[in-house]
């Protein structure tokens, strides 16, 4: 990447996350989309578009987007919880928990994971559970 392109993936990814932190959702989200265009494997720009699109209902392309987040950045923990996100919302509880259980093996401080692979474990066990309601952290 040339120094120019360089700075103006800069100045781009610093105005997605000023919108983002701003809560102007939409806006942020088309500016990581021009992230993305800039460098397709940007990590933070792949897992709020993955996310944003989960939100939105949009669950193939959030798969897709976190999949590719998760093969260039395999080591990413934060990836691999948003892509248990994206199976427990498919209703894949098997998967769900092997997202969150390889984001435990790569940060296991993250208590986030654990609720979430807590749940995603009772789900399989007892689908009808009570304890088994989806978290909203």
């Amino acid at each position: 990447m040339s120094t120019s392109s360089s700075s103006k993936l800069a100045v781009e990814a610093e105005r997605a996350q000023s919108l983002f932190r701003a809560g102007r959702a939409t806006e942020a989200l088309h500016a990581y989309q021009r992230v993305l265009e800039l460098d397709g494997d940007h990590l933070e720009a792949l897992n709020v578009i993955g996310m944003g699109s989960l939100s939105r209902g949009q669950t193939a392309r959030a798969m897709q987007v976190l999949q590719h987040a998760a093969r260039v950045h395999p080591a990413d923990a934060l990836t691999r919880h948003n892509l248990g996100l994206v199976f427990e919302t498919l209703g894949d509880w098997n998967a769900a928990a092997g997202g969150f259980r390889t984001a435990l093996k790569i940060q296991p401080t993250s208590f986030v994971s654990r609720l979430y692979l807590a749940q995603a474990q009772e789900r399989l066990v007892n689908p009808m559970s009570p304890c088994a309601t989806t978290l909203s952290l």
